[in-house]
């Protein structure tokens, strides 16, 4: 039962314009929800078109000397985000959100254009270690951005309002991905690389400047009891957290709910870096050129940015409330056990093989985004502002990036021994069968915690 809406909360007090007609019928949403989620919608629009402007770059500069480096870049990403997250826990505890969000996003703008520069001016060997390091920067970049991103959105919409809006939010950034994969499939050969790093930084000045807006509109949090107001001070906008640079660490492995959460998402990197590595082989047997490799990656975005709207938009919050948050955990692991088996049975011929893939792989992120992810964040919901923050970037990062690096080091050995791409996926099978198996019972830790916490703790579980 949903209790009366309290003028602090997320309000835009506006009337139903046409817009707000036409998105209730794909969306549940309630009186005074229109603009948050609008705002919400754009901001992760701009951050994700940013993002996707340069992800096939990063992918295209990832593979330019040959996939063999891409293990150490993995490698590499862990030790940068092992380095750079006490640092950020730091920030988070003595700056409010109103600052230290836009701070840590103008701080990857300038990062941006570091290598805007060098991109500009260097060659050689210079270049190469450049581009290596961009590959390293783009990919501790998108996580800090996401996760961010929907810290953010689980402080201010409560756990109610998240399983209806959420989907809809996730909706900005496919449209975003859209935008930015297209674009630089379009524009590569004419402005080139660097150029579009020009772009990119435009786009996130754009989300930082929303990110502000959104923190002076709606700056009360919500509690987790839907229609209560949260009135811890060190959950307001303006107000920093405090805490230890090592409290997220300690958050997560108090609570067997937040590890659970981290395993999840550990084997989710495991299971995507063999499908990353098998798409790198097929697309580096594909072309040889560094604007081709960056052209296929960028339309593999495209296509899955694409389906992943379609998710998003009509299918999350219909099977979110019908087969609940268990089903949707588990659907992307199911379906990569079914593609790996498919991709290691050896009859698929190899002119056919980058389409299969594609295919394959653009369903599977695109379930992965459109599905996996808002159901994931609506996990965080049930936790305290600082677990949201803190223990939340722990999990989305370090996590995130030792499941890469475990399944990079896997795969160098399997491919080092010389069996090839189909023993890959054979491996990648029952690795995300064990992931299915984490995702069916965190569905049922959230639906523990959502019937029996209905005020915000700050105990673990």
């Amino acid at each position: 039962m949903t209790a009366p809406q309290d003028p602090k909360q997320i309000s835009a007090g506006a009337g139903d314009s046409a817009t707000q007609r036409f998105l209730k019928r794909f969306v549940d949403i309630k009186p005074g929800e229109f603009a948050p989620m609008m705002l919400g919608l754009l901001y992760y629009f701009f951050l994700l078109a940013g993002y996707y402007m340069l992800r096939p770059i990063r992918e295209a500069f990832g593979i330019s000397e040959g996939t063999g480096n891409l293990p150490s870049l993995f490698y590499g990403t862990v030790l940068v985000m092992v380095l750079i997250n006490p640092l950020y826990s730091r920030l988070v505890a003595k700056l409010p959100r109103s600052r230290f969000i836009p701070l840590i996003y103008r701080g990857l703008i300038v990062c941006l254009l570091i290598f805007f520069v060098g991109l500009q001016n260097f060659g050689g060997e210079w270049l190469i270690g450049l581009k290596f390091a961009f590959y390293i920067f783009i990919s501790v970049f998108n996580l800090f951005i996401v996760s961010i991103f929907w810290s953010l959105m689980s402080d201010l919409f409560e756990r109610e309002q998240a399983t209806r809006v959420f989907g809809c939010i996730a909706v900005g950034g496919s449209l975003g991905a859209m935008v930015g994969s297209f674009s630089t499939s379009m524009l590569v050969d004419h402005i080139g690389q660097a150029n579009l790093i020009l772009i990119a930084c435009c786009l996130l000045e754009l989300a930082a400047r929303l990110a502000l807006s959104f923190n002076r509109r709606f700056a009360e949090p919500k509690s987790i009891g839907i229609g209560e107001e949260n009135t811890e001070a060190r959950a307001r906008a303006d107000v920093a957290l405090g805490g230890s640079s090592w409290a997220g660490v300690k958050a997560v492995f108090r609570s067997p709910y937040l590890l659970g959460i981290g395993l999840y998402v550990l084997l989710y990197g495991i299971s995507g870096t063999f499908a990353y590595f098998f798409q790198a082989g097929v697309v580096q047997l594909a072309s040889p050129s560094d604007h081709e490799r960056t052209r296929i990656f960028a339309n593999i975005d495209l296509f899955t940015s694409l389906v992943t709207f379609v998710f998003q938009a009509f299918l999350f919050a219909r099977l979110l409330k019908w087969l609940g948050p268990s089903f949707l955990l588990c659907l992307l692991p199911i379906y990569s056990v079914v593609g790996f088996l498919l991709l290691s049975s050896g009859y698929i011929p190899e002119g056919s093989l980058l389409l299969v893939f594609t295919v394959f792989q653009v369903l599977r992120r695109a379930i992965g985004y459109g599905l996996k992810k808002p159901t994931q964040e609506v996990l965080f919901t049930v936790v305290s502002p600082e677990e949201k923050y803190k223990a939340k970037n722990l999990i989305d990062l370090a996590f995130a990036r030792t499941g890469d690096m475990a399944g990079a080091r896997a795969s160098s050995y399997i491919q080092g021994a010389g069996l090839g791409l189909v023993a890959l996926a054979g491996v990648a099978a029952p690795i995300s069968l064990a992931w299915a198996l984490v995702g069916l019972g965190l569905g049922a830790a959230y639906r523990k915690r959502n019937t029996s916490r209905p005020q915000l703790s700050s105990q673990n579980e």
